[in-house]
């Protein structure tokens, strides 16, 4: 049986925590010291919003899930047509789905919101280089907002 939620109040959620994201990322753009770099909050905050907005429409689609904050996992239970039009979407915002080596960008940011919480606790000595793909990201984000608006007939508001 799948819980009762308030998909109202979930969408909304979702909508707050994106804004958050955006938040972020336009301070930055005014800020001119690095000691308040906001990458790692946009990314939590978008995160938390795509996770939010999946599990919305796999509440639409009365489809169960269980408590995850992987991305991809989620996205994969999308009905077939649904994960299409999120990938086009997404490809329309970003310009790509895969990488240069032809992996999905999604895999790569799947557990973004689990790692970048707690970005102070990496060891960049130990794990090199931190590569995250942002763009992607937001674009991801935005697209499901998109269907979530669609499905829910929101007027869309990006």
């Amino acid at each position: 049986m799948i819980p009762y939620v308030d998909i109202v109040e979930m969408y909304y959620t979702a909508c707050k925590f994106s804004d958050c994201a955006d938040f972020c990322i336009r301070e930055q753009e005014e800020k001119e010291t690095f000691q308040y770099f906001y990458a790692d909050p946009a990314i939590v905050n978008a995160a938390f919003s795509c996770e939010v907005f999946l599990k919305l429409l796999l509440h639409l689609e009365q489809i169960d899930c269980k408590k995850s904050h992987k991305l991809k996992q989620l996205f994969e239970l999308l009905p077939p047509e649904m994960m299409e039009i999120v990938k086009y979407q997404t490809t329309q915002k970003c310009g790509y789905w895969k990488d240069v080596w032809d992996q999905e960008i999604l895999s790569q940011v799947s557990d973004a919101f689990e790692k970048w919480r707690y970005f102070y606790e990496i060891d960049r000595a130990k794990s090199g280089s931190i590569h995250f793909d942002i763009s992607f990201l937001l674009a991801f984000r935005d697209a499901l907002r998109v269907v979530c608006e669609k499905r829910l007939g929101v007027k869309e508001v990006l």
